[in-house]
């Protein structure tokens, strides 16, 4: 079914028209939108593409053109998120939609004001009108079978989240730096990515090349809760409240290694005050999970160590004052005393860490720690491989 593109304001109670005028209803607040979309009377997408666009004027056509080329025969909806940059972003878009003949494919939600990733992220979550949704970073693109793929697996396996394969590329050069290719799994447990966690199968923390079944992510009120590092906790939720999740070999996402993205901007250069605080804030608000909704869950305490060492390995790549140290310090220094004891701990590494860091008082012994713990548990995995 094709729609007419619909540009709506998220934040103004403006009439709206194209689809509701030809639906018969000529004015709709805001809240009358939601409350429409949310009982399913709007036409019903198969998948929404969701593009927060923030001053990438350089890489958005690109990036939309490949949501755009899409080989998928079910219906899906292009949702662009316009965070307010400054730059010629959301001409360029107009433009594409103007000249593609899926460009009525295309419908545009405005923010007043900038607010960053994460809230993009939760405008989108509230205004997709489908059955699936999928986050694509306005600098990256993704394969033309991309949603034929994941749709076809995720609607087969019945999962709530269903992941590609991924290539980073230089921007520079156009070359390969590395690839994330998973054999194909079907993980269909409680908890699926805690269980994940206990049974070392890795994917990849960020919410970008993962088709999300939209009402299990509104049904348990997942959003991303900061404005950077946005996926964490979003993440976290997501893993332990899945039952299934699927991972699928073919590449669907080609990942951008650009200069100025918001993960090179933090590496090697002077901490920013908000980062800091939403590192620690990811540690806390974590615990407050775990306390309040996931203490019985096995294989919880092992997810949030491996969260808690990223954390401190985000915070190494930069350097910080020592006022920021100290809060690092006290939060760090919590987040092993929060372990209740190591019989909690199902994975030897993190046994192994716990028991050498939950005496430190510094990220930087934590991080010693670690990679102690590390080089010992390789030690007794050589040892039991030689027996």
């Amino acid at each position: 079914m094709v729609i007419p593109a619909l540009m709506i304001s998220r934040e103004e109670d403006k009439p709206v028209s194209c689809l509701f005028k030809c639906l018969g209803y000529l004015k709709f607040t805001k809240a009358e939108r939601i409350a429409f979309t949310n009982k399913s009377l709007c036409p019903m997408f198969d998948i929404t593409i969701a593009i927060p666009v923030y001053n990438v004027e350089k890489y958005i056509k690109k990036s939309l053109l490949s949501a755009l080329n899409q080989d998928f025969e079910g219906s899906f909806e292009i949702l662009i998120i316009d965070d307010r940059g400054t730059d010629n972003s959301m001409q360029i878009v107009h433009d594409v939609v103007a000249e593609h003949h899926k460009g009525n494919l295309v419908r545009i939600v405005n923010h007043e004001q900038n607010k960053g990733l994460g809230p993009a992220r939760n405008t989108a979550i509230e205004n997709a009108n489908s059955k699936y949704i999928f986050f694509l970073d306005s600098d990256d693109w993704i394969s033309e079978d991309c949603l034929r793929k994941l749709f076809t697996v995720a609607e087969k396996e019945q999962s709530e989240i269903t992941c590609g394969s991924v290539q980073r590329v230089n921007e520079s050069d156009g070359s390969t730096l590395a690839q994330n290719i998973y054999p194909f799994r079907s993980i269909k447990q409680d908890s699926a990515g805690a269980y994940m966690m206990l049974s070392g199968i890795f994917m990849h923390i960020e919410l970008w090349n993962k088709l999300f079944l939209l009402d299990f992510i509104r049904s348990n009120g997942i959003t991303c809760v900061h404005k950077i590092m946005e996926d964490s906790i979003f993440d976290f939720n997501a893993r332990v409240l899945a039952k299934t999740i699927v991972q699928i070999p073919d590449i669907t996402l080609f990942y951008n290694i650009r200069e100025g993205s918001i993960l090179t901007n933090l590496i090697h250069k002077k901490s920013s005050d908000e980062s800091v605080f939403v590192y620690c804030d990811i540690v806390v608000q974590m615990q407050q999970l775990i306390v309040n909704k996931y203490s019985h869950i096995p294989g919880i305490y092992d997810l949030y160590i491996q969260r808690v060492i990223y954390s401190l390995e985000g915070l190494e790549r930069s350097t910080q004052t020592p006022e920021q140290k100290s809060r690092m310090s006290e939060t760090f220094a919590k987040s092993i005393c929060f372990i209740p004891n190591q019989s909690v701990i199902k994975n030897l590494r993190h046994k192994l860490f716990y028991m050498l860091a939950k005496r430190e008082s510094t990220p930087e012994k934590i991080l010693r720690r670690y990679d102690l713990s590390r080089k010992l548990f390789n030690l007794i995995s050589l040892i039991k491989r030689k027996r």
